[in-house]
């Protein structure tokens, strides 16, 4: 699954997703909104990202890491600044943080 979804994001955005995800958050952001441009398109992208890093605790990768790190970014950049409240967003971030937070990422 992580190579369909990295060779579609390559495709989608002529990068590597391995190469955006170790950017600092707002060269990310500022990045990936250039290519994701509705809040549909980029909670979904949280949720790959989420996805692609959920199995960090069977087998940790700063790559994972990074995938858990800026899905987190992305779903609360999105709790942040949309103007509806999302109960299943927050409900992501709430297990984001956990997850973050069980492996020793809270540090970041």
């Amino acid at each position: 699954m992580e190579t369909d979804v990295r060779e579609a994001l390559i495709q989608k955005m002529e990068l590597d997703i391995d190469q955006v995800i170790i950017l600092e958050n707002e060269e990310f952001y500022t990045l990936i909104k250039k290519y994701f441009t509705s809040e549909g398109q980029l909670e979904k992208l949280a949720d790959i990202l989420k996805t692609l890093g959920q199995e960090i605790e069977h087998s940790f990768t700063l790559t994972r890491a990074a995938y858990l790190l800026k899905s987190l970014f992305l779903f609360t950049r999105l709790q942040e600044t949309t103007s509806n409240f999302s109960m299943e967003r927050q409900m992501k971030i709430q297990e984001l943080e956990e997850l973050i937070t069980r492996v020793g990422l809270n540090d970041q």
